[in-house]
C-alpha cells in the first residue's frame, strides 16, 4: 500500500482549506424583506446586523462621511432618492452603506441641521424619521469597538456600545447605553 508523501500531503490539505473557506465566503444568506400588506417595503427603521468595528465586516471606524464628490452622485440616483433631494436637499453626511439585520443593503442620509435622517433600499424609501441619539453617538464617534444589544421583552431595544482609545500605556474609554435609540447613560474613564 502506497502512502502520501508529506509535502504532497500538505499541497492537498491546503487546497481543501482553500477550497472550504471560498466556498463558505460565497454562500450568502438569502435577502429576506419585510413586506407591508399591499406587498410594498415595509416603512421602518433599519438597524445594522454589525455595529461593531472588527476586522470581517467592518475595519474602518467612521460611520458616515461628507455627501461629496463621488461619494454623492447624482445622476445615479433613483426617482425616490430624487425625490428626497428636492425636498430636504442633498444630505450633509453619507452613511458607508451596511446590511440591516434583515440582510437588507441600506443606504442612510443624515441631515443633522434639519435633525432627520433618510433610508433606501433597493434605491426606495424605507424610512424618514428624526435623528436620534444613536445616530448622533455614530456621526460624532463613529463605530464602537464593543456592543451589546438586547431586546426587551413587550418590545424595544437595550444597547450598550464602548469606544477604547489608547495612546501609549494610558486607556481612555467611552461608553453609551441606549434604550430604543435614546441615549440613556453615558461615562468616560481614563
Amino acid at each position: 500500500m502506497r502512502t502520501l508523501a508529506p509535502v504532497r500531503f500538505a499541497q492537498l490539505l491546503a487546497q481543501w482549506l482553500l477550497f472550504t473557506t471560498l466556498a463558505a465566503c460565497a454562500t450568502t444568506p438569502a435577502v429576506v424583506y419585510q413586506r407591508d400588506k399591499q406587498g410594498g417595503m415595509e416603512f421602518r427603521k433599519r438597524y445594522a446586523r454589525y455595529v461593531a468595528v472588527d476586522l470581517i465586516h467592518r475595519f474602518l471606524k467612521n460611520a458616515y462621511r461628507p455627501a461629496l464628490g463621488k461619494d454623492f452622485n447624482e445622476r445615479s440616483l433613483s426617482e425616490h432618492q430624487k425625490t428626497v433631494v428636492a425636498d430636504l436637499g442633498r444630505p450633509e453626511l453619507v452613511r458607508r452603506p451596511f446590511k440591516s439585520r434583515e440582510n437588507e443593503l441600506v443606504e442612510e442620509w443624515a441631515y443633522p441641521e434639519k435633525r432627520k435622517i433618510v433610508q433606501f433600499v433597493e434605491g426606495q424609501l424605507a424610512y424618514e424619521g428624526p435623528l436620534t441619539d444613536y445616530e448622533r453617538v455614530l456621526i460624532e464617534h463613529g463605530y464602537p469597538h464593543s456592543v451589546t444589544e438586547v431586546q426587551v421583552q413587550g418590545g424595544g431595544e437595550r444597547a450598550h456600545w464602548i469606544y477604547e482609545d489608547s495612546w501609549f500605556l494610558r486607556v481612555k474609554s467611552k461608553t453609551f447605553d441606549f434604550t430604543d435609540g435614546k441615549l440613556v447613560y453615558q461615562q468616560e474613564m481614563y
